[in-house]
């Protein structure tokens, strides 16, 4: 099977909405955009940008574990990576500050992937980016938000912190009007809202580490017979459009 057949799709105007769900280390965030061992191009967020030559995408980053290409000044974004040991390169990619009202227009003159990035305590303009990146949707331009830790903008319960908002439900809510797709990863998939889960449609599930994250993934009407894989770097897709389809486990190959 390939990556293509599963990857997420912007329609007609109408964005797909899906979430990466696995324990620490298990390969979320090399689906979604590559690490050092899996390339980019064998990325959700890759088949994106190929599929659609004018397409955006904004990477929320609050682990940070990406590094952006470029600064929005047109600079090479090395120096703001000097101190880090990992993190792969976006290729093409441009750095956007927590809350920088001019970040995101000064980053597409300059390519087609932002990343905004800091530590979970940045999350509330880290937000606010992601806000402004949902109100530039038109319906006609494909947009993609990829948000590598989700649970950094909600609590234990679900309800999203008043620091932040609710940008991702903003994000999946606006996906049938401007053209809005939306991918999340998150370790926990118990805390996940009842609101998100009715919205999401594409499950891409690693190796869990609680019963319980397993228990709440069901509720979004994934059958008895799917597990979660046992290893790192296997996952399995589930699509609610396609509820009987049968998918063979996929292994993330260097």
């Amino acid at each position: 099977m390939q990556l293509s057949q599963i990857s997420l799709r912007c329609t007609q105007g109408e964005g797909d909405r899906g979430i990466i769900c696995g324990g620490t280390r298990s390969g979320k965030s090399s689906l979604a955009a590559g690490s050092p061992t899996v390339p980019w191009r064998l990325s959700l967020l890759a088949d994106f940008h190929n599929r659609y030559p004018t397409g955006r995408i904004l990477i929320a980053d609050t682990k940070p574990r990406f590094r952006a290409e470029w600064t929005a000044d047109g600079r090479s974004a090395r120096r703001v990576y000097r101190k880090w040991r990992f993190g792969p390169v976006v290729p093409g990619s441009v750095l956007v500050q927590p809350g920088d009202k001019l970040g995101l227009d000064r980053a597409w003159r300059r390519g087609r992937i932002a990343i905004c990035q800091g530590v979970a305590e940045q999350a509330p303009p880290i937000a606010w980016i992601m806000r402004q990146f949902t109100d530039q949707g038109d319906g006609r331009r494909p947009l993609l938000l990829y948000v590598d830790e989700a649970m950094d903008f909600y609590g234990p319960t679900g309800l999203p912190k008043p620091s932040t908002g609710n940008p991702i439900l903003q994000a999946m809510r606006a996906g049938g009007e401007r053209a809005v797709s939306v991918l999340m990863a998150t370790q926990r998939a118990k805390f996940v809202s009842g609101q998100l889960w009715e919205l999401l449609e594409r499950l891409y599930l690693f190796r869990l580490e609680m019963e319980g994250d397993m228990k709440r993934i069901r509720e979004m009407g994934v059958p008895a017979w799917m597990e979660p894989p046992e290893e790192n770097h296997i996952f399995r897709f589930w699509s609610k459009l396609a509820r009987g389809e049968r998918y063979p486990p996929m292994r993330l190959e260097p």
